[in-house]
């Protein structure tokens, strides 16, 4: 059995290139314990080979050529994960409407349509204002705006560099939690962040700690039904959560970098596609 990892171009994995490399080749690692044949391929690689006899691909990519090249080997019959799917569901934009209608617990928010909108909100300063085309690139991507002036300037600097749509957040006060599952698993892990390792100095915007008690079973159903949603069963995220113990997801991610539970993390996700493979096998669809 073949299996082929594809990883993340340098743009789309800001100040983690090594971190990402880490969990996709330790994820290979186990497959490759498991007897399957495992190859990689940059993004750019992947768009310019050749591929074939391939009978899954696990991805951390998400260029938009890329995912349109892993819709097809999907078409083909090929288990992708994750799914070409939900790597366009992890787009902010989509992804906040989908929470909204699937009623997720989220912040307040606004989206707005198209960039030319103003940032008017019904709730009191600060808020987020966030790119609604795709993850976090550069830091000015995610920024917390204490006025209208300050919202308006983001949206006035993502229209320069040609976004075109935006996502408003209320600001929450509690406690940031970061954490990391694998869909139909029973991982999960979580943790405060650490501001040393941040990718852009945004945790800090949170302040200390308070160590406010939650139910981690709650947060994990929640996060797996989320995981559902948007069909990205290998994710992560933040979490606030409130002097009450009550949280709201305020980021979701498409395959992180597990860095604080890698080597869990890696036989998580390793067990998640041998099974899902395994059952896909059974289905007469995916024998045509």
């Amino acid at each position: 059995m073949k299996a082929l990892g594809i990883s993340r171009s340098i743009e789309f994995s800001p100040n983690s290139e090594n971190k990402d490399s880490f969990i996709l080749h330790a994820v290979g690692d186990v497959l490759q314990q498991k007897g399957m044949d495992v190859s990689y391929l940059t993004e750019n690689e992947f768009l310019s080979s050749s591929i074939e006899g391939v009978d899954l691909i696990f991805t951390m990519g998400r260029d938009a050529r890329t995912v349109e090249c892993l819709e097809k080997f999907e078409k083909k019959g090929i288990l992708v994960v994750n799914p070409a799917s939900g790597i366009r569901n992890s787009e902010r934009f989509r992804l906040s409407e989908l929470f909204l209608k699937e009623r997720i617990p989220i912040p307040r928010t606004k989206l707005l349509e198209s960039i030319l909108e103003q940032a008017d909100v019904t709730w009191p300063y600060p808020v987020w204002i966030k790119r609604g085309d795709g993850c976090a690139q550069v830091k000015d991507d995610v920024q917390l705006c204490g006025n209208a002036i300050e919202a308006n300037a983001a949206l006035a600097g993502f229209r320069r560099r040609g976004i075109e749509r935006a996502v408003v957040s209320e600001h929450l006060k509690g406690d940031l939690v970061k954490f990391y599952g694998v869909l139909g698993t029973p991982f999960f892990s979580w943790n405060y962040p650490d501001f040393s390792k941040s990718k852009f100095g945004l945790e800090e915007k949170n302040g200390p700690v308070q160590g406010y008690r939650f139910n981690v079973d709650k947060m994990k159903e929640v996060c797996d039904k989320a995981a559902d949603i948007l069909q990205i069963p290998v994710y992560g995220g933040d979490c606030i959560v409130a002097a009450d113990g009550t949280f709201k997801i305020i980021d979701f991610n498409d395959w992180p970098s597990f860095s604080s539970c890698r080597d869990e993390a890696a036989h998580a996700i390793a067990s998640y596609i041998i099974k899902t493979y395994e059952r896909n096998k059974k289905r007469p669809e995916f024998n045509t």
